[in-house]
């Protein structure tokens, strides 16, 4: 993971928020049939870089626990699907629980991220927006970087801060 190799702490962060929130890009057609995997099934991938592994944990609610780390043994990633729901008539609106977390082993370092909602319209043509601010922050560290989603014209807006301005 590039985070590991760079000295600036305020870069090390922005790089971990980018790598939580490219998850998001690969949802801007998945408009299908969700996966919906029975309990205890697993999934399992494996390249030269990283080796993830999830499996379905509960099946009502649906709730999929993973974990990742990196081949060169430089990071660690794990989170859970937690969601809370809430039908909105038009639209269905799906709420990350809990967070994710990215432990950079090289620099002893842990980043916590919290998942913006996810907006699925469900009247007219079927869309899916994410919304909000998908907020990572570096535990014992005064900054945090806050990717808000769900702008006008796909202009997202990323803002490093410390929590004292």
């Amino acid at each position: 993971m590039k985070a590991n190799r760079e000295d600036d702490p305020v870069l090390r962060l922005i790089y971990v928020a980018v790598f939580n929130l490219a998850q998001y890009k690969s949802t801007d057609n998945r408009l299908s049939k969700p996966f919906n995997p029975i309990l205890g099934e697993t999934f399992e991938l494996k390249n030269k870089e990283y080796k993830y592994f999830a499996e379905q944990v509960s099946h009502h609610p649906p709730i999929t626990a993973c974990y990742a780390y990196g081949r060169q043994n430089d990071y660690k990633y794990w989170m859970n699907t937690v969601m809370k729901t809430k039908f909105w008539g038009k639209s269905l609106e799906v709420q990350a629980v809990g967070l994710s977390h990215t432990k950079l082993i090289g620099r002893n370092e842990m980043y916590s991220v919290q998942r913006p909602s996810t907006i699925v319209n469900i009247l007219g043509k079927l869309s899916l927006e994410h919304h909000g601010v998908l907020t990572c922050q570096r535990e014992n560290s005064d900054f945090e970087v806050g990717q808000e989603l769900g702008q006008e014209d796909d202009q997202d807006i990323s803002t490093v801060y410390s929590p004292t301005q």
